[in-house]
């Protein structure tokens, strides 16, 4: 399903207000998973129906939509956006494992996502102007302009801070996850 990548869920689709199976809380995004590639591996040339959005937590390797195609260098810190049946390949070119958080999603309300592989490097960009969350610091990765229906930045947490609860509308789900 995802070209040799291996997934481990962390969570999925489901009724956060009504239990059912452990993990299956996430109202409008499919899947948020754990994907590593070994040492030296490449998956297949693959695509999905799904939109992917993947945040490189460590290894190096490159993304591309197969042989002759642009390629995009992976590292710690680099954003990844793929549309829904968008051709693309990880190969791992690093000693260690190539780690990245994986979010996947369907229903991205009417908008048209990405035909190509869009990346960001997070190390090489600067905080946005405004704050994130109250004291929070922010590099946004993907957005609106992006044409998908959700906002990915790279949050900074100061010493000594935190994010406090609060609640949103219906349709908005927010996802935290510490790299």
């Amino acid at each position: 399903a995802n070209g040799g990548l291996n997934a481990r869920s962390m969570l999925r689709n489901g009724d956060p207000s009504k239990p059912g199976p452990m993990g299956a809380v996430l109202q409008y995004r499919e899947d948020l998973s754990l994907a590593t590639l070994e040492s030296r591996f490449e998956t297949a040339v693959f695509e999905s129906p799904l939109i992917h959005f993947f945040y490189v937590q460590g290894g190096e390797g490159t993304i591309d939509s197969g042989p002759g195609s642009r390629s995009h260098k992976l590292r710690n810190g680099v954003g990844i956006l793929v549309g829904p049946n968008v051709k693309h390949r990880f190969s791992n070119s690093g000693e260690g494992q190539l780690s990245m958080i994986m979010l996947s999603w369907r229903d991205n309300d009417g908008m048209t996502a990405p035909g190509e592989i869009q990346t960001v490097d997070t190390l090489t960009k600067p905080f946005g102007t405004n704050r994130a969350h109250w004291v929070h610091m922010a590099k946004g990765m993907f957005n609106n302009s992006n044409g998908i229906n959700t906002t990915m930045s790279a949050i900074y947490f100061p010493p000594m801070s935190y994010g406090g609860p609060h609640a949103h509308a219906e349709g908005v789900e927010e996802i935290w996850v510490k790299v």
